[in-house]
C-alpha cells in the first residue's frame, strides 16, 4: 500500500487500546526489520474511554510519547479501536461494482448501532466467495484523525487491528513455506479485550473482537466463557469456509506473562483441541542500533498490532 520511507525508516505504528497507547516504529534494514523505538501509556482510570477528556489526554499522550526517545519523523499509521469496528462476514454480491457498498449496507444496516449514511466500509477478500466487512462510523473517525493533526503529526492511513496482527503473524511467525498456505488461529489478549483472527498468511478470512481479558483469567467461569466464545468463532468460519483447516493456534504475548496466564493459555489450547504455540513480537525483532530505550522487561502486554501497523509501509 505505500512505498519505503526514506532510510527505510517505517512510519509510527499508534495501538490504541481501551487501557492504553502503544507507539511501535520499525526500520527495515540488511538484518530484516529492526524495532527502533516503542512507547506506551496506560489510560488513567479516571478518564471515561470515548470522552472528550479522553480525547484531549489522547492528543497529550500521543504527542508526548512521539517526541521522545528515538522516534524519527512525524508520520504515523493509527488504529481504530476495535470497539470502534463493526465487523461481519459475508458471500461476495453478484453486482456492479458501483452498486457494491450499497449491496453490503442493505445487508448489514439491521445490525449497525447508526445510520447507514455514517458508515464508511472497508473489505477484505477471503475464499470461497467470502468477504471480511469492516464498517466505522465516519463521526469517529473525523476525530481519530483530528487527534493526530492536533498532536501536530502526519497521518498516513488509519489502520484495522485484524489487518496489523495478519501483518506481524507474516512478518515474525509464519515464515516457513509451509506458513504460506497454512490456516491459523491468532489470539491477542489484553486485560480487557481478546481480538482474533484466523488467517492463511497475510490474508484475514475471519475477525472477532471479544469482551473476555487477562485480567479475569483468575475466575474459572469467566475462562469458560472465552473458551465458549472461541468455540463460537470455530463453528462460524466453519460455516464460511468447507475446505481450510485450522492447524494451529498462536497466543500474542510478551516477555512478562504470569505462570496464571501462561497456564490458562495451556487449557484453551488443550479444550480447543488444537497446537498452541506463543509469539512474542518483542523478542522476535532486531534491536536497532539507535534504540535506547525500549519497554522489553516489565511488559505485560503484546505489542502485536503496534508492530504490525509500522510495518504496513513494508511489503
Amino acid at each position: 500500500m505505500f512505498g519505503f520511507l526514506k532510510n527505510h525508516i517505517c512510519p509510527i505504528g499508534i495501538d490504541i487500546c481501551d487501557d492504553r497507547i502503544k507507539l511501535a516504529q520499525l526500520e527495515k534494514n540488511t538484518n530484516g526489520v529492526s524495532l527502533l523505538a516503542s512507547s506506551s501509556q496506560e489510560r488513567p482510570s479516571e478518564i471515561l474511554l470515548g470522552s472528550s477528556q479522553w480525547q484531549k489526554w489522547l492528543i497529550d499522550t500521543v504527542k508526548s510519547l512521539a517526541g521522545q526517545g528515538t522516534f524519527k519523523g512525524k508520520d504515523v499509521i493509527a488504529s481504530v479501536p476495535a470497539a470502534d469496528i463493526f465487523i461481519d462476514h459475508l458471500k461476495t454480491p453478484k453486482v456492479p461494482k458501483n452498486k457494491f457498498d450499497e449491496t453490503i449496507l442493505s445487508r448489514i444496516k439491521q445490525r449497525l448501532p447508526y445510520e447507514p449514511e455514517q458508515a464508511i466500509l472497508q473489505y477484505i477478500n477471503g475464499d470461497e466467495d467470502n468477504i471480511l466487512v469492516m464498517v466505522m462510523q465516519r463521526e469517529k473517525i473525523d476525530r481519530h484523525l483530528a487527534v493526530y493533526e492536533q498532536a501536530n503529526l502526519h497521518i498516513q492511513s488509519l489502520g484495522v487491528w485484524p489487518v496489523a496482527m495478519a501483518k506481524t503473524y507474516t512478518r515474525f511467525f509464519g515464515r516457513r513455506k509451509t506458513d504460506q498456505t497454512s490456516i491459523v488461529l491468532i489470539i491477542d489478549v489484553e486485560p480487557n479485550n481478546s481480538s482474533v483472527i484466523i488467517c492463511r498468511h497475510c490474508t484475514v478470512l475471519f475477525a472477532r473482537s471479544i469482551p473476555i481479558g487477562n485480567s479475569s483469567f483468575t475466575d474459572e467461569e469467566t475462562v469458560k466463557k472465552l473458551v465458549l466464545e472461541l468455540g463460537g468463532c470455530l463453528r462460524h468460519f466453519g460455516s464460511l469456509y468447507r475446505k481450510p483447516k485450522i492447524e494451529r493456534m498462536i497466543f500474542l504475548s510478551s516477555d512478562n506473562i504470569t505462570p496464571i496466564i501462561q497456564n490458562t493459555y495451556a487449557s484453551i489450547a488443550r479444550q480447543m483441541e488444537l497446537p498452541a504455540q506463543m509469539g512474542n513480537c518483542m523478542a522476535a525483532v532486531n534491536l536497532s542500533s539507535q534504540c535506547s530505550e525500549v519497554e522489553r522487561r516489565g511488559c505485560n502486554f503484546s505489542w502485536a498490532t503496534a508492530f504490525g501497523l509500522s510495518l504496513s509501509s513494508v511489503n
